[in-house]
């Protein structure tokens, strides 16, 4: 019995739990970079992510939207309710919100945005 599926199993299951913890929206948007970056690291203790951060000049768009995402939703909750409060999530509207507000956001999410339009 080869241990190979079952690690494979165990990737696709952390991805999908880094996509969870970011929002269902985008779920799927990491598993080819976690396959072709990090398919020989072991799941469990963030690894997949900081494997994932480690490639992140080579990920497909997809993948570093939702790494970004995640990001900077910690460092903007706060603004994002305050100024966002009754848009919808999806498609970017929060975040062109945030940007339409951008001399009033707090400093964590200035930066968060910041280092989003960096890249």
């Amino acid at each position: 019995m080869s241990i190979v599926p079952l690690i494979r199993s165990a990737i696709v299951v952390s991805v999908l739990l880094v996509a969870a913890s970011a929002g269902a929206a985008g779920k799927d948007a990491c598993k080819a970079d976690v396959v072709k970056f990090c398919d020989d690291v072991l799941p469990g203790g963030g690894r997949i992510l900081v494997c994932l951060e480690a490639h992140e000049k080579e990920l497909s768009p997809g993948c570093e939207e939702q790494l970004a995402s995640s990001r900077g939703r910690g460092a903007c909750k706060v603004d994002a309710e305050k100024f966002c409060k009754g848009v919808q999530p999806g498609a970017g509207r929060i975040l062109e919100c945030l940007k339409s507000h951008e001399a009033e956001l707090s400093p964590d999410c200035k930066s968060a945005m910041a280092k989003r339009h960096a890249k």
